[in-house]
Order: C-alpha cells, then sequence, then structure tokens
C-alpha cells in the first residue's frame, strides 16, 4: 500500500526536528510526506527545508507555504486533500514516532477491509509547563487488538487526537464532499467513519505525544463568543452526520440519534445566542445523554444567565 503522511506546521520550531526524525527513520517508511505551513512566523520553514536538502528527501516530501493563513482546520484539510496514498496518516508538527508505527498500521488496514479510520493509543509526556491534564492511560488496553466503534449516543463525542489517526483513501474520496470549511480534520475522520460503520481502535501506543502550553487542542473556551462559535460548529458536524447518512447508511437507528444530537445543539445555541435559559429543562430532562459531561449543562447555564461576564 501507498503510504501518505500529512502534517499542518504552524510556529512549530521549537519540537519540530525531533518529530521529522522519528518520520524520516520509521522502519516502514513512508511514500509521500505532505508539509503545509500555514504562515508561520518563526523559523519554521527555513527548517522544514534544510531538512529536506539535508537528508536528500526531494523525491518523497513535498513542503507546501500556505500565501495567508488559512487556519488549523483549512490547512489540516487542504494538505490532506494533496494526499495520494492508499492511506493517509495525519501527523502533528511536536509529537515523536515510534519506529514501528507505519507497518503496523499497514499490517491492520491490510488485513481488515473494513477499517476506514483507524485510531491509537499515545504515551503522553510534558515539556515545559502545561495546565492540561495528562490522558490516564493506566487502564488503557495495550495488547496490540483491534475494536470497532459502534455508532451510539456516547460515541457521538470525539474520542480520539487527529495525530492519532489514520485514514483510507477510499473514505476521503467517498466523504470529502462533505468536508466543508472549519470542519477540524479529526471530527471529520471520527463522525463521518461512524456514519460509514468503519471507525476502529488499535489498542496499543504507536507515538509519544507531546504536552506543552502551546498545544492547539488544549486551549479552552473561557469566553461566550467562543462558545457560541463551538456549539455552531457542533451543530453543523451534526447536520452534516445526518445528510451523510442519508446518502451512504439508512440506519433508522443512527438517524435517531444523530436527530437527537441536533435538536440538543440547537436548544443550547438558543440558551446561549438568545439567553433562553428555560431550554435547561428540556436539556436537563430529554437531552442530557446528549453532553458529554454533565458539568457542561451547569456551565453553560451559568455563562447564559451572566452574559456579560463571559464577553
Amino acid at each position: 500500500m501507498k503510504i501518505s503522511i500529512v502534517m499542518a506546521t504552524y510556529n512549530g520550531e521549537t519540537f519540530l526536528r525531533e518529530q521529522l526524525d522519528s518520520l524520516r527513520t520509521q522502519n516502514r517508511l513512508a511514500d509521500e510526506v505532505i508539509i503545509q505551513d500555514d504562515g508561520s512566523t518563526d523559523s519554521t520553514s527555513e527548517l522544514v527545508k534544510s531538512y529536506i536538502a539535508e537528508y536528500g528527501l526531494e523525491n518523497s516530501w513535498q513542503f507546501i507555504e500556505n500565501p495567508v493563513n488559512l487556519g488549523y482546520a483549512e490547512n489540516f484539510k487542504r494538505a490532506t486533500l494533496r494526499a495520494a496514498g492508499d492511506l493517509v496518516c495525519f501527523c502533528d508538527q511536536d509529537d515523536i514516532w515510534h519506529t514501528d508505527k507505519l507497518e503496523k498500521v499497514e499490517k491492520i488496514f491490510q488485513e481488515n477491509e473494513g477499517v476506514q479510520v483507524l485510531c491509537s493509543h499515545f504515551t503522553p509526556f510534558v515539556t515545559g509547563e502545561t495546565t492540561s491534564e495528562l490522558r490516564d492511560v493506566s487502564k488503557e488496553i495495550n495488547d496490540g487488538s483491534i475494536e470497532k466503534i459502534e455508532f451510539t449516543q456516547k460515541n457521538m463525542f470525539l474520542d480520539s487526537l487527529g495525530c492519532a489517526m489514520t485514514l483510507r483513501r477510499s473514505f476521503i474520496e467517498k466523504t470529502e464532499k462533505f468536508w466543508y470549511q472549519g470542519f477540524a480534520h479529526d471530527e471529520y475522520a471520527w463522525k463521518l467513519a461512524l456514519c460509514l460503520d468503519g471507525l476502529y481502535w488499535y489498542n496499543e501506543s504507536l507515538f509519544d505525544r507531546r504536552h506543552h502550553s502551546a498545544n492547539v487542542s488544549m486551549r479552552k473556551m473561557r469566553n461566550l463568543p467562543r462558545r457560541i462559535q463551538y456549539l455552531q460548529n457542533f451543530l453543523q458536524s451534526y447536520e452534516t452526520m445526518a445528510t451523510c447518512l442519508a446518502e451512504c447508511n439508512r440506519n433508522e437507528g443512527y438517524n435517531r440519534i444523530v436527530d437527537k444530537q441536533i435538536k440538543a445543539a440547537k436548544l443550547r445555541l438558543e440558551q446561549m445566542e438568545k439567553r433562553k435559559i428555560f431550554n435547561t429543562i428540556p436539556l436537563l430532562f430529554k437531552y442530557q445523554s446528549t453532553y458529554q459531561t454533565k458539568r457542561t449543562i451547569q456551565m453553560e447555564l451559568y455563562m447564559s444567565i451572566f452574559r456579560k461576564k463571559f464577553q
């Protein structure tokens, strides 16, 4: 199988070389590495260019510099759509891959035709300061087994980082039309692979995940406009799932789950945008299962009541 690695970079000079080393020294080398920079203002571009030249990687590594800043989600999307591999591995700029990652991933896809998107465990470590809690890996199964992620209410919530995902080319071709601007690459892969009954988990750590203060995935929504934007994206992602199901998988049980998510998201948006605090009543008693945590219900109610505090 032809394997592509897709990396989106932005001001990553501090840790980038370690990640590039881990990609270059894989036991099973990638056929294609696409690195797309989104207007870095540090020396990221110079580092990547010199690295490619230093190791003579011009035939298999591509480096693209965006003329304007596209934003994290769009940069990853465009970089992914450039990839030509049978498998496409998402890659962050600050992690460190285990040397056997690609050979293990390829074997799984070769032996399991139903796998459209594969997620894996990772080993977290901290560099410098971080306010984020590390994922508790003590109870994770690491026996190399593969399990299917079923289409359930609980699994509507993204439970994998994008950098832990590998996508089959046929999945991208089938779902590209549903990948709207602003649909984060990890949400896109997780939610639409669920719709296609092709989301799987590999119970083994395949890379070391670096935690530090600049991680994009650790930035929290601390004001009302950002929370509203989050809910708007949340709603659009579920409406996209409904469209995908209508075309690709007419499972009534799946449709009911997504419809419930859509109705709840609309109620939450009304509460946040229009201060309809009484929406909390149906959200609490009828749609509680559509929240990832119960604390979110309380938090959004508090933000709705004391709006000025969160502007």
